[in-house]
């Protein structure tokens, strides 16, 4: 009988444990997608490679999250596409007896990864400051993003 009750009184406690985490999972979930803390989520979207989904799948009605995350969205395509094609150009295109271009192609692959992070940096800074991330280039392509 002893485990019995011990195990009953271990459920119970862990039932309340639950809906105390539960709870306090609701609120601040709701905190964190409050319009007061939108720049945050903004943010977010500079997170090398993934970080736009949360601005534009958490914050769809906000237009500072969707301006931000379809920035995001373009420089880790861009930067992701630049590094996969130097990458497979020095795989498969360029010998192997070619040291001296393959060093190159690697140098450049790591001159990317120097180029993309401080932008991914000034992103952030932007958002929370909530200003918009001016460039042409950007602001070309962000537009035909249907989302």
């Amino acid at each position: 009988m002893k485990v019995k009750e011990k195990i009953q009184r271990l459920s119970g406690d862990a039932v309340r444990q639950y809906a105390f985490l539960k709870e306090r999972t609701a609120h601040y979930t709701e905190r964190a997608l409050s319009d007061e803390n939108q720049q945050y989520m903004a943010a977010a979207a500079y997170v090398p490679f993934i970080g736009w989904l949360l601005p534009l799948y958490l914050k769809p009605k906000s237009d500072l999250c969707q301006d931000h995350g379809k920035t995001g969205l373009l420089l880790s395509l861009f930067f992701l596409s630049l590094v996969a094609s130097l990458f497979f150009v020095n795989l498969l295109i360029v010998p192997r007896d070619w040291r001296e271009l393959r060093f190159g192609l690697v140098i450049l692959i790591y001159l990317s990864y120097a180029i993309y992070f401080p932008l991914c940096g000034y992103g952030i800074y932007c958002a929370v400051h909530e200003k918009k991330l001016e460039n042409r280039w950007i602001n070309r392509y962000k537009n035909v993003i249907p989302l």
